[in-house]
């Protein structure tokens, strides 16, 4: 990986968003890297719990919890940030840009200087606390829809979903709705 990115002029990094999260996360790299584990070990100070234990151990139903999620996934994004960046000699000089999906956005600002770790995580935190409390007070649902480029050769179709039309779509919202 480090001829790549010393191949390379630009170069961008994107952080992942919510629905990345699982049981372990950030130990394997926590265990290997001083410098992710003192992220974690911020983190449990900054947010006043062990959230490394509920990353690196579950229970799952409540790494789940938003308002947990959030400020899980933003300090595993900062721990592997922060092991890879020294090891990847002059990796910063050469980023670009910083982005992140939804959540992540939170890890590109960090990483880019416009908010400190600590910030981050009470942020992060807070954000999922409002969005798990806006989500009971009026649950909802989501639906989606893989959709081929017109034109895609028939390989690429051969993984869609049988059966999958508006009308389908259109019912499935209505029952959402209903419910």
């Amino acid at each position: 990986m480090e001829d790549m990115v010393h191949a390379t002029k630009d170069i961008a990094i994107v952080f992942p968003g919510q629905g990345c999260q699982a049981v372990g996360m950030g130990a394997d790299v926590a265990a290997a890297y001083p410098e992710a584990r003192a992220v974690f070990d911020d983190a449990d100070r900054a947010l006043g719990f062990g959230l490394s234990a509920l990353a690196f151990e579950g229970p799952a139903e409540a790494l789940n919890d938003t308002a947990n999620t959030q400020p899980a996934i933003y300090a595993a994004s900062m721990a592997l940030w922060r092991a890879l960046e020294p090891r990847l000699d002059g990796v910063r000089g050469r980023t670009a840009y910083v982005a992140g999906h939804s959540l992540g956005e939170f890890a590109a600002l960090a990483v880019a200087g416009a908010i400190d770790l600590e910030d981050g995580l009470r942020l992060v935190r807070c954000r999922g606390e409002a969005m798990r409390d806006a989500g009971e007070g009026a649950p909802g649902g989501m639906a989606a829809r893989r959709a081929q480029p017109r034109g895609a050769p028939p390989q690429a179709r051969e993984g869609r979903p049988r059966g999958l039309r508006r009308r389908s779509l259109a019912r499935g919202l209505s029952r959402l709705r209903a419910a």
